[in-house]
């Protein structure tokens, strides 16, 4: 079995919520998708990982613009909802 390293899980997190359908059930994981990438770079940020989570974000924009604004837009997401 394969096991993704935590930094890229969550990266993969930011993007997959970006592509869910915005309907009731998909709203739902929506928030989850994000809400357990917050909670892994937080523990990661705790554990002074803070490097290896830069690393995993540099390699996702490298794949291109689509990957990219999928994270922005979740960490956008995410900043917009703090302030709420």
């Amino acid at each position: 079995m394969l096991v993704p390293v935590p930094e890229r899980y969550a990266v993969h997190k930011l993007i997959v919520a970006t592509r869910r359908h915005q309907d009731g059930i998909g709203l739902e994981k929506i928030h989850k998708d994000r809400q357990q990438a917050y909670a892994i770079f937080e523990a990661m940020f705790d554990a002074n990982e803070h490097a290896t989570v830069a690393e995993a974000y540099l390699e996702a924009i490298k794949r291109g613009a689509t990957w990219n604004e999928a994270i922005v837009k979740s960490l956008m997401a995410y900043c917009q909802d703090a302030i709420s």
